[in-house]
């Protein structure tokens, strides 16, 4: 059994404690017993109070801000990890059907406004690819260290990412006030290829930046 094979099993292991450390202990156990290095624990509470444990993989890896990905984007991304065999991460508030991969997994959070956000903020990591196109999550990640770019493509950058952040604002501010500023266009096959663009890149740094065996 390796690091792969552990980050899958132990979130099938559920364990009824108050809080997240029971999970983050069981965790613990599983990385001393398996002599598992680069890996972090990631305490989930699932409906009904169970609480689980995955322990994920420190490399580079894909979160995606599920609730608002058009399918069609899931789909590039799951072909996509399993062809390069990177940990990808969907997290919403409701079940997302994923397909079955060692490298594949949906996290569902609770209901509640910005909840899988703030989730995906707070596990995100250093050279990490948060997908979503909720611009304030994108600012937070990046501000970690972590790249961004939203089911369209659009790059998210530290250059580009504060005047969006603005934009973002003043077109909120517009809605409040009762000015209609219309919604965003279909997602385009231009849209399509421009993520896919930007995604293979992604990977293509991450193939660079890990270990060679």
């Amino acid at each position: 059994m390796d690091a792969n094979d552990i980050c899958h099993v132990v979130g099938l292991a559920g364990c009824t404690g108050p809080t997240s450390a029971v999970a983050g202990a069981l965790g613990a156990a599983l990385i001393e017993r398996f002599g598992l290095t680069g890996l972090t624990i990631m305490p989930v509470l699932w409906h009904g109070g169970g609480l689980f444990c995955w322990l994920l993989s420190s490399s580079m890896q894909i979160w995606v801000d599920a609730d608002a990905c058009p399918v069609v984007v899931r789909e590039i991304l799951c072909r996509a990890a399993e062809r390069s065999q990177t940990p990808l991460t969907f997290v919403a508030n409701q079940p997302v059907k994923v397909p079955p991969s060692r490298f594949i997994k949906s996290v569902v959070v609770a209901h509640g406004f910005d909840v899988a956000d703030h989730f995906i903020a707070a596990q995100a990591q250093t050279d990490d690819l948060v997908v979503t196109q909720d611009i304030p999550l994108a600012y937070e990640v990046i501000e970690k260290g972590a790249q961004a770019v939203s089911p369209r493509g659009e790059a998210w950058t530290p250059a580009n990412i504060k005047a969006r952040l603005q934009m973002r604002d003043f077109m909120e501010t517009l809605r409040s006030s009762g000015v209609h500023t219309g919604g965003p266009p279909p997602l385009s096959q231009a849209d399509r290829q421009q993520f896919a663009n930007v995604l293979d890149k992604w990977l293509l740094q991450r193939s660079r930046a890990l270990p060679k065996t």
